[in-house]
């Protein structure tokens, strides 16, 4: 009743005032103020909370401070009591909270630093606030003047992150999130380096893959990476130059390790809008972006580097012969050379080339040839045992799949190009022919085995014209040994 008094005693004797102020019974003491016109916009909720707590006081004071458990705990506070926008327990859950993990990650291994819990809760606060304020709620402009102090390459980060983010989780522009975020990587990023680097390469992934390497493997972020497309021209790689050194601290030197394109024209180009030193290097390689990036993390000069860079590059070509060209045929036993050389003289006969050579070799000593890869072995293009053995990148045949193996796998894998068009399959009944004539021989007391099997071939053969078939070789010698015995 009071307060309704109060109100009606001031509208009463000030109705034209701007402001009416209320007066409790005490004197001199100013309660609340209410603007007169109906038409005002109504009380912002922000008004009321503690000044430390508005929004624009809390991000104004990070980009001063840099203090970030200060600011994620603040932020959190608005989020989630104040604003109500994400409620606490599914503040850090979600899609868009794993593609912002995953957008940070791909930053690590992209630029080569490591993001601590802190800045990872920093970066993901900030961009949910972006996505639920109102554009008007902040000026990035005053942030942008307020975080000038940061380095470069804390706004290169900011800018890799921000892009990094568009790809990953919106595409919606959000310019308070630049210098935030730039705020964020000035104490991870440090000072700037007395030189900076640039790898620009064609293809959708080759200069972030060398400069990602390079930076991970020296621990920090001393090449920036520009991926071209294949249709890219050097003049379009100049005018992306130009744009970028534009933002870098003047009189630094530069270093531009490009893949392919005119280091003249590059070279007198990008000199036109840089105050310091500059080294262009063609023919990029991770090599080459690893070692340039040691230089720069252990402060060496631009002249050292330079006169460092002079003929280190160069392409150096080794030819390693490998399987050296030739035609030959290494054929074992385990059991000596007699069935070695009865082999040899089957395969021999059914040749397509008089030009390959076959070669008998003891068993032991075709494994010790092996396993010490014996220039030997150069040239061999099959070898033909009676026991399975590991001949590396060389085929082996043992005869057991000889006899056993389709016709069609035998040709396409072993082979091809060595015998006479329609030769491997009298080859292989002649090789099941020797091995049941030697099975044969050891049983038969009384009885030529030669002239037994050279009965039971005709038979067989009498067999195979009668249905138009043809008995696979496994099929084949059992027949010989069965019919023979």
């Amino acid at each position: 009743n009071q307060i309704k008094v109060m109100c009606a005693s001031a509208w009463s004797e000030n109705r034209e005032a701007d402001v009416i102020t209320l007066r409790g019974p005490a004197s001199g003491g100013e309660i609340i103020r209410i603007a007169a016109s109906a038409h005002e916009d109504a009380l912002n909720v922000s008004q009321l909370l503690p000044k430390a707590m508005r929004d624009e006081v809390i991000f104004r004071d990070f980009c001063h401070s840099g203090n970030m458990l200060l600011l994620n705990r603040k932020v959190e506070q608005l989020l989630t009591t104040v604003s109500g926008a994400v409620s606490a327990e599914s503040l850090y859950s979600g899609y868009i909270w794993q593609n912002t993990i995953h957008a940070l990650e791909e930053l690590e291994s992209l630029t080569g630093i490591s993001c601590s819990p802190e800045i990872r809760k920093a970066v993901w606060l900030c961009l949910s606030y972006a996505l639920h304020a109102p554009e008007e709620a902040l000026d990035p402009g005053e942030l942008q003047t307020i975080s000038d102090y940061v380095s470069a390459k804390a706004r290169l980060l900011a800018e890799e992150c921000l892009a990094l983010l568009s790809k990953h989780v919106t595409r919606q522009p959000l310019p308070l999130l630049q210098p935030l975020l730039s705020c964020a990587f000035h104490t991870l990023a440090g000072e700037d380096d007395p030189i900076q680097g640039i790898i620009v390469s064609h293809g959708r992934a080759t200069a972030s893959s060398i400069a990602g390497i390079a930076n991970q493997l020296t621990g920090g972020y001393y090449f920036k990476a520009f991926d071209m497309a294949n249709a890219t021209s050097t003049r379009e790689i100049i005018d992306l130059l130009i744009a970028h050194v534009s933002r870098l601290k003047q009189g630094a030197g530069l270093i531009i390790l490009v893949d392919m394109g005119s280091l003249k024209e590059i070279y007198e180009e990008i000199k036109l809008h840089l105050h310091g030193e500059l080294l262009v290097i063609n023919n990029v390689s991770t090599a080459m972006a690893l070692d340039i990036a040691a230089k720069i993390q252990d402060k060496l000069s631009m002249e050292a580097i330079i006169e460092s860079a002079k003929g280190a590059y160069e392409v150096e070509t080794r030819y390693y012969a490998g399987v050296l060209p030739g035609n030959k045929i290494i054929i074992s036993c385990i059991s000596g050379e007699g069935i070695s050389r009865k082999l040899k003289d089957i395969v021999q006969r059914f040749l397509a080339q008089e030009e390959i050579d076959i070669i008998t070799m003891e068993y032991d000593d075709l494994k010790w040839k092996i396993a010490h890869a014996d220039p030997a072995l150069n040239g061999t293009r099959l070898i033909i045992t009676t026991t399975d053995l590991e001949a590396g990148y060389i085929p082996l045949l043992s005869v057991e799949q000889l006899i056993k193996e389709k016709t069609r796998v035998l040709k396409r894998d072993y082979f091809n190009g060595l015998l006479m068009e329609g030769g491997l399959e009298p080859m292989i009944d002649e090789v099941v022919k020797l091995f049941t004539v030697e099975g044969v021989a050891s049983r038969l007391n009384f009885l030529n085995p030669v002239v037994i099997i050279d009965e039971v071939e005709a038979v067989i053969k009498q067999y195979e014209a009668f249905y138009k078939i043809h008995f696979e070789s496994y099929l084949r010698i059992n027949l010989f040994m069965h019919i023979a015995l």
